[in-house]
């Protein structure tokens, strides 16, 4: 159902994607829009195992997305550097394909937004469940659960971490 990488010999394991997506602080979301056009979109986000979890507004093209077509792409990349000598690029990335939907149950949407907040301001300390208690009403958090996941690497990059696993 999906397509493998092309240049296999590129992909990272998958626990270097999980790694990846782990450490990231924004990805991409992608959806299907307005009139049938994509919607991208960059998010803070935080993984938690198979789903991805978002903070966004209850309303909005985002959420209108995801209410007609629960199919959804996100993607993180981690490193990028061009290299001009050889006309190349150091990037670690990762694409996710999977299913959206809007979290409905209140314990998982307060437990995503500790996770969010956790990730992102992990110095708040017990001024953050007051936070999540003013926020959590006007605030919504959506699901992308994963179906599939790859990564990928510049030639540069893989190179190196096959040398590195062969010595």
């Amino acid at each position: 159902m999906f397509r493998a990488i092309r240049r296999s010999n590129l992909a990272l394991p998958m626990d270097v994607c999980q790694d990846i997506l782990t450490r990231g602080s924004y990805g991409t979301l992608a959806l299907l829009g307005d009139d049938d056009y994509p919607y991208a979109v960059p998010v803070n986000y935080v993984l938690d195992g198979k789903n991805i979890y978002v903070h966004c507004a209850p309303e909005g093209h985002k959420m209108d997305a995801i209410a007609r077509h629960d199919k959804a792409s996100f993607s993180v990349v981690e490193a990028h550097k061009v290299n001009p000598e050889d006309l190349s690029t150091d990037y670690r990335s990762v694409l996710v394909f999977g299913r959206i939907q809007v979290v409905e149950d209140n314990a998982e949407k307060l437990a995503a937004l500790h996770l969010l907040c956790k990730k992102f301001v992990p110095d708040m300390g017990k001024d953050v469940e007051d936070y999540i208690a003013r926020k959590a009403p006007t605030t919504a958090v959506i699901r992308l659960s994963i179906e599939h996941m790859s990564g990928k690497e510049g030639y540069r990059l893989a190179r190196a971490r096959n040398q590195e696993s062969q010595a």
